[in-house]
């Protein structure tokens, strides 16, 4: 007897563990449009990164993360830059908060906190709060606001991790870009030709845009003799003062006298071909977010994505579209959750 309900508790823990695994929290997103944005009359936004996070301290690169989420935008499509322009007609600010216990945030997590569902802490992880706002430039100062969570226990102790900063900073990147994605594609902001790089600084071009290779010069192999009698006689030269005849000269130049005396040559390097960066360029990573949250009416998304297509679509559920390396995983939110 007390064999069976030991087996059963474990097989209840199992359950609860793969749930905590595989659903999705929906509670940690948050859309605020008390002043409604007409698509529209966006035209180019200057983006902004504020820090009030506590955990990470003040010892962020706002700059630089300020610089490459707003290169990953443009990388999707966005008129987005980083210089301050007064002819821009919007202004987007992301900032992160500090770091706190709350419900798993969207798409998978794990946590191994209380494992019982009266427990305080079920379903409960460290998450850090990212908020993105798009503010219209004018007498009516609109304002969008979109908040998302996201769970990583690494940036809890980020200023005692100085080897992994880098990956963490990566990491943020990540997720500012994702959120701010979020944000303009549920507002069905246009976007332009993708990977346009008009609108990034050049030294930001320079620092995150690599340059073509310089093309490498083609092998051409010798041609064939041409078969004859003369050519199939293989018996070995006489060694002798006729030796030499039966071979051409060596067609390696003479070297120089600066080569003799020890000198390093100088290479020629008017006629070599420069690389230049082209649109086709890929930024540090072809970086695409790591989840879409379609609010009611799926519309089109960024990838083109229309209702139509999609098997079961709800206008009126929240859907979670996760990108992988294959095909996008959708997850429609409801009371039978799927």
């Amino acid at each position: 007897m007390y064999d069976s309900i030991h087996l059963s508790g474990l097989k209840r823990t199992f359950f609860l563990s793969i749930l905590i695994i595989s659903l999705a929290a929906c509670t940690t997103t948050t859309f605020k449009n008390a002043h409604p944005i007409d698509p529209a009359q966006v035209s180019k936004i200057q983006f902004r990164f504020v820090n009030r996070s506590e955990s990470l301290g003040k010892s962020l690169p706002s700059a630089d993360i300020a610089q490459r989420v707003a290169a990953n935008l443009v990388h999707v499509g966005y008129q987005i830059s980083t210089e301050n322009n007064s002819l821009y007609s919007h202004d987007l600010t992301a900032e992160i908060g500090t770091t706190k216990i709350s419900s798993t945030p969207v798409g998978f997590s794990f946590s191994s906190g209380d494992s019982d569902p009266r427990g305080r802490n079920f379903q409960k992880a460290n998450v850090l709060p990212i908020t993105c706002t798009l503010t219209s430039r004018g007498p009516e100062n609109n304002q969008v606001e979109y908040s998302l969570d996201f769970a990583n226990k690494k940036f809890l102790h980020y200023e005692q991790q100085p080897d992994e900063q880098t990956k963490l900073i990566a990491l943020l990147v990540d997720d500012i870009s994702t959120t701010c994605f979020n944000l303009l594609s549920n507002l069905k902001i246009k976007t332009q030709t993708r990977n346009s790089m008009s609108l990034i600084p050049r030294a930001t071009r320079q620092k995150y845009v690599s340059p073509e290779p310089a093309p490498s010069p083609e092998y051409k192999a010798p041609d064939s003799p041409t078969p004859n009698a003369e050519s199939q006689n293989t018996d070995s030269p006489a060694i002798g003062s006729n030796a030499a005849s039966q071979y051409p000269e060596s067609t390696n130049p003479e070297p120089s006298p600066e080569q003799q005396n020890g000198a390093t040559p100088v290479p020629d390097t008017e006629n070599q071909p420069v690389a230049t960066p082209t649109p086709e360029n890929t930024l540090e990573s072809s970086w695409m977010p790591s989840f879409i949250i379609v609010n009611d009416a799926l519309g089109e998304d960024a990838n083109g994505l229309s209702a139509d297509e999609v098997p079961n679509s709800n206008h009126h559920r929240k859907q979670i579209i996760i990108h992988n390396e294959g095909t996008p995983v959708i997850l429609e939110m409801g009371y039978d959750r799927r």
